[in-house]
């Protein structure tokens, strides 16, 4: 019989100086409680360095893999760029279209993943008409999700 495979999975948690430290224990408990950890963007409350540092602090303790995409909200500054190196030297892998497997005990699990943008999928996706400020708006819509086909 298979063993489970356990995910933690957690978005939004907006880190800035005033929780640091705040989530540290609590994903540490995850090493005995998850396989995995999914950072699902907004990890940010503005996107400044300093947050990033904060939630790095966080996940110190953190002995499993963990997989991470980037939200609006670590755009904002745009130190995007600088977030996914500084996850990645901390051993997080972040995707932005791209895909990561992990092996974790008898069970291998893929991610695809990309920043978080609005704009809906299928038939509540924006549609393709308006002014133009509102197409550009529906172009990026369509290439983040493109990137998901992929």
């Amino acid at each position: 019989m298979a063993s489970n495979f356990r995910l933690a999975a957690v978005g939004d948690i907006h880190c800035s100086a005033t929780n640091a430290g705040s989530y540290r224990y609590t994903f540490e408990e995850l090493n005995q409680g998850a396989d995995i950890l999914v950072l699902c963007g907004d990890l940010t409350r503005r996107g400044k360095i300093a947050e990033m540092e904060v939630v790095i602090e966080n996940l110190a303790e953190v002995k499993i893999p963990i997989v991470a995409v980037l939200g609006n909200h670590d755009y904002h500054e745009k130190n995007h760029h600088h977030f996914k190196a500084m996850l990645a030297q901390v051993g997080v892998t972040v995707l932005d279209g791209e895909t990561a497997e992990f092996d974790c005990g008898s069970h291998s699990v893929g991610f695809a993943g990309t920043k978080g943008f609005a704009g809906g999928f299928g038939l509540r996706a924006l549609p393709d008409f308006g002014e133009e400020l509102w197409r550009f708006f529906y172009q990026e819509t369509i290439a983040e999700a493109e990137k998901l086909r992929k």
